[in-house]
């Protein structure tokens, strides 16, 4: 996805999961994780500088590590 926004410029994307338009996001370079606020999935986006200006943003799937259980 390519947008033509500002570094510090705020977006809203879709989950990758629930796909509901819920994930803000804050345009800077390097790789963010985001949580879902509807569904907890946590979604991660590498952000990055265009050459021709703009910024492209690449979503990666990312589930959540399981959380871990201590048995008596």
């Amino acid at each position: 996805m390519h947008l033509q926004l500002g570094e510090g410029e705020d977006v809203i994307l879709p989950c990758l999961r629930c796909a509901s338009l819920s994930l803000r996001i804050v345009i800077r370079e390097g790789s963010h994780p985001i949580c879902c606020p509807r569904c907890g999935e946590s979604v991660r986006f590498d952000i990055a500088r265009r050459p021709a200006g703009g910024f492209e943003i690449q979503p990666r799937g990312e589930h959540r590590p399981a959380e871990e259980t201590i048995e008596s």
